[in-house]
């Protein structure tokens, strides 16, 4: 995940890799050129002029291959001043793109190209406790309140929006997905949440008919609504909660 991630990132940025990448080959090219007409005897092939010029950037030599002549060491020296310099700077912006992934891998601004075992809908105890227990892998959560989700397990993947749009389901590769959890926000009004699942039930359905569906809604009043929305299963949080309450005085 954080692999196809570092690689979209890459690809964002293909023209900048693509000049450094130029610019490096070039002055190896110039150099291992320059380097073979200065002293055949010591460099017999212009790819032997190429191969240490490569070696010189990017190690510190093998020694197989040295130049001996005043013009030839003066080549080494400003190839070591230019093209080192060149090579680390092509070297540290391929690690600010690798930092850059890693960032809106925990940001949810990737996308899942593997299929997801499970994918939750919102983030809260009861998608932690799902987390905690569940034996599917990979997860993928859905949520847009998350600035960023700090997960160490590297199966679980954040993706950051509105889980109603298509945009974001496609993002999490909803078309890939085994089952589906959708969680009521209890943080809004509960008309509005179950609409609001209701609602994400339909996206998915729309995009993943075969998708093994479980919806939770606020009010019962609702669960015939999610039933026909295309919910294979429905779990009613005001009953759960009246069933808890009635089990406690027994």
């Amino acid at each position: 995940m954080y692999r196809d991630l570092f690689f979209a990132e890459l690809y964002a940025h293909k023209w900048m890799v693509i000049r450094l990448s130029v610019m490096v080959l070039f002055f190896i090219c110039l150099a291992g050129l320059s380097v073979y007409l200065m002293e055949p005897e010591s460099f017999p092939t212009i790819p032997d002029g190429m191969w240490w010029a490569f070696v010189t950037i990017t190690t510190v030599g093998y020694g197989d291959l040295v130049p001996v002549t005043q013009g030839g060491r003066l080549i080494a020296v400003l190839l070591m001043l230019t093209g080192i310099a060149l090579f680390s700077f092509f070297l540290a912006n391929a690690s600010v793109l690798s930092v850059v992934a890693k960032e809106e891998l925990q940001q949810g601004k990737g996308y899942m190209k593997s299929a997801p075992a499970l994918l939750i809908i919102g983030w809260n105890e009861r998608t932690h406790y799902v987390i905690q227990h569940a034996k599917q892998r990979p997860i993928v959560i859905i949520d847009d309140t998350l600035s960023a989700l700090q997960q160490s397990s590297p199966s679980i993947r954040y993706i950051r929006g509105n889980p109603c749009l298509d945009d974001t389901l496609l993002r999490a590769n909803i078309k890939e997905a085994a089952k589906v959890i959708i969680t009521a926000n209890l943080h809004i009004a509960h008309n509005i949440a179950d609409a609001t699942s209701i609602l994400t039930l339909i996206s998915i359905k729309a995009l993943h008919p075969k998708a093994f569906v479980v919806v939770e809604v606020i009010s019962s009043a609702q669960e015939i609504h999610a039933v026909r929305a295309g919910a294979d299963q429905v779990i009613v949080l005001s009953s759960k909660i009246g069933e808890y309450l009635t089990e406690s005085l027994l």
